[in-house]
């Protein structure tokens, strides 16, 4: 048994990639591979699925992953990742009555995919057939009623879809009108005459004093009132509100209203602002938990820990965080660090809204500020609220503790008044670290300065009060020293590996100088030094004062006598002085004979007086 183990473990796989729209269609796959390739130990096949899962379905059964089941874990795992990243069973039902629809399928591929919804559940399937039914075409499933009842379901979709498969150049057939149909045309066309010589009279009719300001109301109110109904809407719906009647009653006008507009497009009550800074509309959500934004081009896309949830359950990718600065015309800047998510447009969510304490009126479609009392109307938008919110892995061991505390999980930021009086001061007494200014590149510059002054605004940092400056390296991260890896390794051997490797890492000298000082051999054992001046010098002032006489020395200074007392200096300051002592060396040497008066050339020297008897070296 162990040696099977063995050769089960030394077996080099290809697994397909993890589908989470089909999580059971993948998990099929990968128990044929395990059976062609002769794979049973449960150790062997948990250990293969761990590697292929992706980071934001591994935090979902982190749980198994820290703890590995003693018993059948490869089963274990796979019914925890089944229940846990697919979809409940009320939202299966749900998508069965209401969500699936044909589209570009087959009506053989539909069946599949409602039986595939509808699992374990019972159903008739007299019922389940006409469901099935219609969500077909028309005329495919007029055809198709007529069939036996006791046909089998596959063989009445393999008929559906050779009916699907024929061209046909119009689907429903036109009539011929008789005369009664003729006659309700035409009482139809008076009717639709009545109302527009109401109308046309209504419009031509003296305008009264006040209509001058009726005509100077903005554009984009009159558009919001403009009615989302189609032409027939506006025309048929009356005569068949006045033709319906329910227990010799009519029926309520709201609820035929309501009736005829489905499949048309419903105006919402959400809102654009747009920002002049980066000239993006940001859509005004009070549903969605926290504030996101699309990745930009340039922005490197490294997926996040964090995962959002959309009000349908469709889980979003995060990017990180992008610090952004807001100017959307309330005479003043919004800072805020957003999320870079997977969407297509800019949100302000309700962290943003409520930091800032802006007001959100939907019924005038316009934001305000409370701190500036001004208000900037947006641009209407027919997108529904996307209640964007983090999601928090199913059997949560600590998800009481979250919802007790949902702050936890919020975005964080800098700019709350802080609620103590600590102070964290740090004092250095080594050297700053040295650098030349040199000016950076005009595309470093701006994104450092931006970012800089972002931080500045954000309260994360302050100016300081020290005189030193230190070099700004700017990289190109993510991925520039870290990759994401499907490589499973305990974190203890990685932590091992980590603190070794950064061990090994050389220091980045503080200066590009030598540091070493020369040290003259004779300086340490002449009795006088000069001093060198680095002070600014005025011209032809000598770069030495001196000699001093030495008082004390140490390896690293020495103690003078200077003009001004006892002074201490360094060893690199220090040059040794070499002056003779003895008396007899220090006068001019005496000639034998008196100076010569006549060069070789003839020319006739006069010598000083002082130099008539002696000559100087």
């Amino acid at each position: 048994m162990a040696e099977q183990s063995v050769q089960e473990t030394a077996v080099v796989l290809t697994l397909p990639t993890f589908d989470m729209a089909n999580v059971n269609v993948w998990f099929a796959q990968t128990e044929a591979i395990f059976q062609a390739k002769h794979i049973h130990s449960q150790t062997a096949r948990y250990a293969y699925i761990v590697e292929k899962l992706p980071p934001e379905i591994a935090a979902d059964v982190l749980d198994l992953l820290e703890a590995v089941p003693a018993h059948n874990p490869f089963d274990v795992l796979k019914e925890a990742i089944i229940y846990r990243t697919g979809k409940s069973h009320e939202r299966r039902l749900h998508d069965l009555f209401n969500t699936i629809q044909l589209g570009d399928s087959r009506p053989s591929q539909l069946l599949r995919r409602m039986k595939s919804l509808l699992g374990k559940n019972s159903m008739s399937e007299s019922l389940f057939r006409k469901l099935w039914l219609d969500k077909l075409p028309p005329y495919t499933s007029q055809i198709l009623a007529t069939l036996p009842d006791d046909l089998d379901l596959s063989r009445i979709a393999e008929i559906a879809d050779k009916i699907n498969d024929v061209p046909s150049i119009s689907s429903v057939d036109s009539p011929v009108p008789t005369d009664a149909a003729m006659m309700d045309v035409i009482e139809q066309l008076k009717q639709q005459l009545e109302r527009l010589s109401t109308q046309v009279q209504h419009l031509t009719r003296p305008e009264d004093k006040n209509s001058y300001k009726v005509r100077r109301r903005s554009h984009s109110a009159t558009r919001a009132r403009r009615p989302t109904l189609c032409w027939y809407h506006l025309n048929f719906v009356p005569t068949f509100t006045q033709s319906i009647t329910e227990g010799g009653k009519r029926r309520s006008q709201q609820h035929l209203k309501a009736a005829s507009t489905v499949g048309t497009h419903i105006t919402n009550r959400l809102f654009y602002i747009k920002d002049r800074n980066s000239n993006m509309s940001f859509l005004i959500d009070t549903g969605a938990q926290l504030s996101v934004v699309p990745p930009s081009p340039n922005f490197t896309k490294t997926n996040s820990s964090v995962t959002l949830r959309a009000t349908n359950g469709t889980n979003i990718k995060t990017f990180g965080e992008q610090s952004l600065t807001l100017d959307i015309g309330l005479r003043r800047t919004y800072q805020w660090i957003f999320t870079v998510a997977d969407v297509k447009f800019p949100i302000l969510g309700a962290d943003f809204l409520a930091h800032y304490q802006l007001i959100v009126d939907l019924s005038q479609r316009q934001l305000s500020d409370s701190t500036t009392k001004l208000s900037n109307r947006g641009i209407v938008s027919q997108l529904t609220s996307t209640e964007l919110r983090i999601a928090v892995p199913r059997d949560n061991p600590i998800q009481d503790i979250l919802d007790k505390f949902p702050s936890l999980i919020q975005p964080f930021t800098y700019t709350e008044p802080v609620k103590h009086s600590t102070v964290h001061r740090i004092r250095t007494t080594e050297q700053p670290v040295y650098s030349k200014p040199r000016r950076l590149a005009p595309d470093k510059y701006k994104i450092a300065r931006a970012e800089f002054q972002h931080m500045l605004d954000l309260g994360i940092i302050r100016p300081s009060s020290s005189p030193y400056a230190s070099p700004l390296h700017m990289l190109v991260l993510p991925g520039q020293y870290f990759s994401v890896t499907s490589t499973q390794e305990p974190s203890s051997s990685f932590i091992t590996y980590f603190r070794k490797k950064m061990s090994s890492l050389a220091f980045t000298p503080t200066r590009y100088t030598s540091r070493d000082v020369y040290v003259p051999p004779s300086l340490l054992e002449c009795e006088y030094v000069f001093v060198r001046q680095d002070s600014v010098r005025k011209p032809l002032t000598p770069h030495y004062a001196g000699p001093f006489r030495v008082l004390a020395r140490t390896d690293k200074y020495y103690t003078l006598q200077t003009n001004h007392g006892r002074s201490t200096f360094s060893i690199d300051h220090l040059k040794p002085a070499c002056i003779e002592r003895d008396g007899s060396t220090n006068q001019p040497r005496a000639l034998s004979s008196p100076a010569p008066t006549r060069t070789a050339s003839g020319r006739t020297v006069h010598w000083p007086k002082k130099f008539r008897t002696f000559i100087t070296y």
